[in-house]
């Protein structure tokens, strides 16, 4: 299993114990690119996916809903390049 794969699995297995800099490391391993935001928001696009996602962190760890569609939005990207790492490895 890749490390990246890793990384997928345990913020799968518990969304709501995940800190901002392990969504940006998951975030890039998956090729989205941070392009700012405002405070302690940053914003990430994929080259494949036009829909931005915004991440907010507000305290130690980033809210779960955000945590959800980012889970999302790489499953998403991974059907399209036909990817089976990470899912259900």
């Amino acid at each position: 299993m890749t490390k990246r794969a890793k990384r997928l699995q345990k913020i799968r297995q518990n969304p709501q114990n995940v800190s901002k800099e392990m969504l940006d490391n998951l975030l890039r391993d998956y090729d989205f690119s941070p392009r700012g935001g405002k405070g302690s928001h940053t914003v990430y696009q994929h080259p494949n996916d036009e829909t931005p996602i915004v991440v907010a962190a507000h305290g130690a760890h980033v809210p779960v809903y955000i945590v959800r569609q980012i889970l999302d939005a790489i499953d998403r990207i991974m059907v399209e390049q036909g990817d089976g790492d990470g899912e259900n490895d």
